[in-house]
């Protein structure tokens, strides 16, 4: 039977364990954007750590401005904000941070899925090629001060999904016949664990975590297509082999024709199939 759909907070307060993230909650039944409200919350004076969650988002983005099927009900959708004064010297790589939080969460309250939850760089949780969560970070700076919020979605409760996401989604309805935890308890989980890696992140870099990001990362070591812009301006995808990862959490990739390692920071990686 599947878990009462929608985020408590009462319920999630119950089961925190974090000192700040999530202390603060709003949960929305509907909404356009949960990273436009925490962003206003957080405009707002809002306290750091705050979280916006709704049932559902009538227009849920994922990087890159595409759209994020978000209107099924008793899933997970939710924007942390974050004050960072002063701002760390690292932010690039929060999305790689917030992706291995995202995965220790889960896996804590679905032992099944323990050491099968895959990060594809850099925004992606997946399970057996599939995708089960993704991420957006987005960042408004203010001299020394920074406001973050880490959106992210997970797919609970659906059990189908529409016709482009049928062959490259799941869910932990999927993936657990139906036998998942309550959405409020796995929240107050992935709090805890995102206020652990963060502030790790935060304090000592992509070094802090690369460890535990580089044991999912299912990236490194294959074949993907990136952007390169020519010298004429046009743009053009090429093959190249990710090789590793930067010191900041960069990829690091070559062509596969041969030549010199190059960086992808923001840039869409997309897989070969097969490789």
């Amino acid at each position: 039977m599947l878990p009462p759909m929608g985020i408590s907070p009462e319920d999630l307060a119950a089961h925190l364990s974090s000192k700040a993230y999530g202390r603060a909650c709003r949960h929305l039944d509907e909404t356009d954007s949960t990273n436009d409200d925490a962003a206003r919350w957080l405009a707002d004076g809002g306290p750091t750590g705050l979280l916006v969650t709704a049932s559902r988002q009538r227009a849920g983005r994922g990087t890159k401005g595409r759209r994020w099927s978000s209107l099924e009900a008793g899933d997970i959708y939710a924007s942390l904000g974050l004050r960072l004064q002063p701002a760390p010297t690292a932010l690039g790589a929060v999305a790689l941070a917030t992706g291995v939080a995202l995965a220790e969460g889960i896996e804590a309250l679905v032992p099944s899925l323990q050491g099968h939850i895959d990060l594809k760089w850099p925004n992606d949780l997946q399970v057996q090629g599939r995708k089960l969560a993704g991420i957006l970070c987005e960042s408004r700076w203010g001299g020394a001060s920074v406001d973050l919020v880490i959106g992210f979605g997970i797919n609970v409760a659906r059990t189908s999904f529409e016709d482009e996401l049928a062959g490259s989604a799941t869910s932990l309805s999927v993936l657990e016949g139906g036998s998942i935890p309550s959405t409020s308890r796995l929240l107050a989980e992935i709090c805890g664990a995102l206020e652990s890696r963060c502030e790790a992140y935060f304090s000592g870099g992509f070094e802090a975590i690369r460890s535990v990001y580089e044991a999912r990362c299912v990236t490194v070591g294959g074949h993907v297509t990136v952007p390169v812009t020519r010298p004429d301006g046009s743009v053009e995808r090429i093959h190249v082999r990710a090789e590793r990862l930067d010191t900041d959490g960069a990829l690091m990739v070559r062509s596969l024709g041969g030549g010199d390692l190059f960086r992808v920071d923001q840039a869409e990686v997309v897989e070969i199939p097969g490789t």
